[in-house]
C-alpha cells in the first residue's frame, strides 16, 4: 500500500466517437508538455472501495523534463522515487532498502509515466476522455490492457496546471492526490533531484 505509489462502442459512431477520444487524448497530451518542470507539496489519500480511508501522507514532487522526477512522501511511510537518465530508484526509508529499475518500465503506462513524457504512446494505451468540473478541466485514462494494475486514472488541470490525480486499481482502492503550493515553468535546482543513501542500505536490482 506504501508505494500506491491500476469500451465503449458502435459503427454509425465510432470515427465520430474515435475522433472524440484522440481529441481529449491531443489536448492532454498539450496540457503536459507545457509544464516542462512541475514542483508542488501533495495531500495523497487512499481509500479502499466503500471510501474508508487506508492512509494518508503528504509530501513533494519536482518535474523536469525530459527525465528528472523526485516524488518524497513523508510519514507515516516514508519513501522517496527518483530517476536518473536510465533508472527509477524506490528508497524506502523504513526498510532501509534502494529497488532499483530500468526507467522504462516506469515510462511504460503509469501515472508517472504518462506524466513525465507528456503523454508520448498514450493513445496506444489508453481510452482518453474529457469533462469539464468548475473552473477545470478532467481527463479520464482507461487501459487498453486487461491486466493492468489499475482501471482509471483521472487527471485535473486548472488554469495553474496539474492539480488533482484519482487512481482507481484493479481492487477499486482509490489513490487521491491534491497538489498545492504549485511551481510550473520555473527553475529547479539540480539538488532538488538528488537523494542521499546512507551507508549500509540494501540494494535490490530489477
Amino acid at each position: 500500500m506504501r508505494r500506491a505509489t491500476a469500451n465503449l462502442l458502435c459503427l454509425g459512431l465510432a470515427l465520430a466517437c474515435g475522433g472524440a477520444r484522440a481529441d481529449a487524448a491531443e489536448r492532454l497530451s498539450e496540457a503536459l508538455k507545457a509544464m516542462h518542470s512541475f514542483s508542488a507539496s501533495f495531500h495523497q489519500r487512499v481509500e479502499n472501495e466503500f471510501g474508508s480511508m487506508l492512509e494518508e501522507s503528504e509530501g513533494i514532487f519536482h518535474l523536469q523534463r525530459p527525465r528528472a522526477l523526485l516524488w518524497q512522501t513523508y510519514a507515516p511511510f516514508p519513501v522517496v522515487v527518483s530517476t536518473t537518465d536510465t533508472h527509477v530508484r524506490i528508497y524506502d526509508q523504513d526498510l532501509a532498502q534502494v529497488t532499483e529499475m530500468r526507467l522504462d518500465e516506469l515510462l511504460a503506462g503509469t501515472p508517472a509515466g504518462i506524466i513525465l513524457t507528456a503523454g508520448e504512446q498514450m493513445t496506444e494505451m489508453f481510452e482518453v476522455t474529457q469533462r469539464g468540473v468548475r473552473d477545470a478541466s478532467a481527463y479520464t485514462l482507461t487501459p487498453a490492457a486487461d491486466d493492468a494494475e489499475f482501471v482509471r486514472v483521472d487527471m485535473v488541470f486548472d488554469h495553474v496546471g496539474l492539480a488533482e490525480l484519482d487512481i482507481e486499481d484493479a481492487l477499486g482502492n482509490r489513490t487521491k492526490v491534491r497538489f498545492d503550493d504549485r511551481r510550473v515553468n520555473e527553475p529547479i535546482a539540480d539538488e532538488a533531484f538528488e537523494v542521499i543513501y546512507p551507508d549500509g542500505v540494501d540494494w535490490l536490482r530489477q
